[in-house]
């Protein structure tokens, strides 16, 4: 099942004015967009401040945006056909220009963005398919695996999210610049031991002694002296009266339970 991108034309005083290319038909031409969505639809909106250019230069390129993010972004413009080799931007641009941030932003997405993914995309089942099956269709179009393949299906699960086309629940969006999701390994043995070294410079096991500790001001604290053992503190709010007392006894039954299941555990 092919997923049906056809979407209801928008008429925009400066899409005819700036080119007189089919608004209908895209030609996907390079690699897909691997930017941050985010970066396109910022640049989308800073051209809306004015008005659609002719032409892509570098004198409609904002002054903040680096180089390579900004070549990324023609090639981007040039792959969705929003613009042709030499930069010059298409009808559908502009009208996707002039809808930003209007209830026409939705319908201008879907038409002059997302089928630019229709000779990556195919047949694939859009609604069904799953996460290595979209990968495997970007893939055969030459993304490499890895962070580029990740950033440009990522982009396009924006596009469709923009354009609000159903798209299969295996699929999601990871967060920008999130990178790779595997689990951080904990720190060595050797650096817990640097950081019991350094919390003894910075006054031992006292706890109000140790710098990095940070007095409540909205408490009153009483320490808790357990000999060679580190020094604890209690809390309480300074209008703590009897009736506070049966949740502080729980709270101490709690820790009398503790206790007993660590002295059980060491024999």
């Amino acid at each position: 099942m092919k997923v049906d991108y056809e979407g209801t034309q928008m008429n925009t005083k400066n899409a005819n004015e700036v080119s007189s290319q089919s608004t209908t038909t895209q030609v996907a031409d390079g690699s897909p967009p691997y930017v941050p969505w985010k970066s396109f639809e910022s640049f989308v909106a800073a051209l809306k401040s004015t008005h659609a250019p002719a032409v892509i230069d570098g004198s409609v390129m904002p002054s903040t945006m680096g180089g390579g993010l900004k070549r990324n972004l023609r090639s981007t413009l040039k792959f969705l056909g929003l613009t042709d080799a030499t930069g010059n931007v298409s009808a559908g641009f502009a009208q996707l220009i002039s809808a930003h941030g209007t209830d026409q932003w939705q319908g201008t997405v879907k038409e002059y963005v997302v089928p630019a993914y229709n000779s990556i995309i195919g047949d694939l089942p859009v609604e069904r398919a799953t996460s290595p099956q979209l990968e495997a269709a970007f893939k055969s179009h030459g993304v490499s695996a890895g962070q580029m393949l990740e950033k440009s299906v990522r982009f396009y699960l924006h596009a469709l999210k923009s354009a609000k086309i159903k798209y299969s629940n295996y699929w999601s969006i990871r967060a920008e610049g999130t990178g790779n999701s595997k689990t951080r390994k904990r720190a060595p043995a050797d650096r817990t031991n640097k950081a019991t070294e350094e919390k003894t410079k910075n006054g031992g096991d006292d706890p109000k002694n140790d710098v990095r500790h940070k007095a409540r001001t909205d408490l009153i604290e009483f320490p808790l002296h357990f000999g060679d053992k580190a020094t604890g503190i209690i809390g309480v709010p300074p209008d703590m009266d009897k009736d506070d007392l049966a949740l502080f006894d729980a709270t101490v039954a709690v820790v009398k339970a503790y206790c007993a299941r660590n002295k059980s555990g060491s024999k």
